[in-house]
Formats: C-alpha cells, structure tokens, sequence
C-alpha cells in the first residue's frame, strides 16, 4: 500500500492532483468520504448501471441514431457496454466507462467502425 505524509491546514486537508489521478480521480470527479474507526477511505462515487446505460444510449443516440441496443457490465476496472445493430445478437463494438461513469474514448469502439459494422448486419439480414 502506498502512503503519502500530509499536513492539515485550517481548511482541512487537500490531497494533491497528481495522486488523485494516478488512482483514476480527475477535476470535478464525485468522491465518497468513507469514515471509520481505522481511518477516512476516499472512494470514487461509483455509477450506476441505470445511469451508465442513459449516458450510452444518450451518446449513441447522438452519434449513431436510434436503431441500437446495449448491454452494460461491470468489470473490476470499468463499465464496458456492448453495443449491437437492433435485431441483432452479433456486437459491432463496445463503449467503455469508468467506474464513476465517465466516457472513455480511446479504448472504445470508434463510432465510424461501428456505424459501418451496423450497415454490414444489417446488410446480412
């Protein structure tokens, strides 16, 4: 475990930046204050499925229309949600988020791949 010696100011504490996002917490992250008997855990606020598969619905709505389904799952590290062309079981891609619900785009499927693996299902069909 690692451990990292602070001062409490009149203020409080603050935990510089560069920690934080070494453990995934980036500006403007919700955090969770865990207290107990042995200490203060800071957690990140950890989403939803609810609300993971809004914002993929949403953001393939935006960019990709309305003639897709998803299936979100969580894994120890992130929220990955499987995006298939409606009336289909064959995936064409996958858009991943993190454990508090942000997007992450890089290791997600490019819309572009998707949108023409879409119009080869469908053209199977």
């Amino acid at each position: 475990m690692e451990r990292a010696h602070q001062t409490i100011s009149g203020d409080g504490l603050q935990i510089p930046l560069p920690l934080m996002q070494r453990y995934g917490l980036q500006p403007g992250a919700q955090v969770v204050l865990e207290l107990g008997v042995e200490g203060i855990r800071v957690l990140p606020a950890l989403a939803h499925r609810a609300k993971i598969e809004s914002r993929a619905l949403r953001h393939l709505l935006r960019h990709l229309g309305d003639a897709v389904t998803i299936e979100a799952r969580q894994r120890e590290d992130a929220w990955r949600v499987t995006v298939f062309a409606s009336d289909s079981l064959r995936p064409i891609g996958e858009l991943i988020y993190d454990l508090a619900g942000d997007f992450l785009e890089k290791p997600s499927t490019p819309l572009e791949t998707m949108r023409r693996r879409a119009v080869e299902v469908m053209g199977d069909q």
